[in-house]
C-alpha cells in the first residue's frame, strides 16, 4: 500500500468518508441545495408560515421529504409535524452538532431538481414613498397641528 493511500485510509477512519459540498449539506439540513423544493427560515417557522406552500408541494411531489431542524423547540414545529402526519408526509429531525442552520424546515427530494427560488415569497413591504417621514422634534413643535 502506498503512503498516500495509507494516509487517506487512516484519515477516513478517523474523520469518516470524504464528502463533497459539506458546508452546503450543513446549511440545508443534510441535503444538497439542488434537491431543495422549499426552505423556510427559522423566523418564518416561528410565525407558522409556509404551510399552504408545503401542501401544494406535497401534491406535486409525493415523494418529497420534510426535514426539521432539531435545534428548534418541539412546540414550534408542531404545526409542521401535524401537517406531515395528516398528509402522510415523511419527515425527519436533523441535528448538526457543529453548525446551527438558519433554516427551520426544508422540503427536499432524493434527487436533483434545481429550483431557482426556494424561499417563501416576501410579504408586501410598504412603499418607501407611501410612508410619511418622521420630522425632527423642533419642526413638529413649531408646525401647525393640521398636517
Amino acid at each position: 500500500m502506498s503512503r498516500k493511500k495509507l494516509d487517506d485510509y487512516i484519515t477516513e477512519g478517523i474523520y469518516g468518508p470524504k464528502e463533497i459540498k459539506q458546508d452546503e449539506k450543513r446549511k440545508y439540513l443534510g441535503t444538497y441545495r439542488e434537491r431543495v423544493l422549499l426552505a423556510i427560515y427559522k423566523a418564518e417557522v416561528y410565525q407558522k408560515k409556509g404551510i399552504p406552500e408545503i401542501k401544494t408541494i406535497k401534491n406535486k411531489h409525493p415523494d418529497a421529504v420534510m426535514l426539521l431542524n432539531d435545534r428548534m423547540n418541539i412546540h414550534t414545529l408542531k404545526p409542521y409535524r401535524q401537517l406531515a402526519t395528516d398528509s402522510n408526509f415523511t419527515y425527519r429531525y436533523i441535528r448538526n452538532e457543529t453548525v446551527d442552520s438558519e433554516y427551520g424546515v426544508i422540503i427536499a427530494l432524493d434527487h436533483a431538481i434545481e429550483i431557482e427560488n426556494i424561499h417563501l415569497p416576501e410579504e408586501n413591504i410598504p412603499n418607501k414613498n407611501s410612508v410619511k417621514e418622521k420630522q425632527p422634534w423642533w419642526k413638529r413643535l413649531f408646525s401647525s397641528s393640521n398636517e
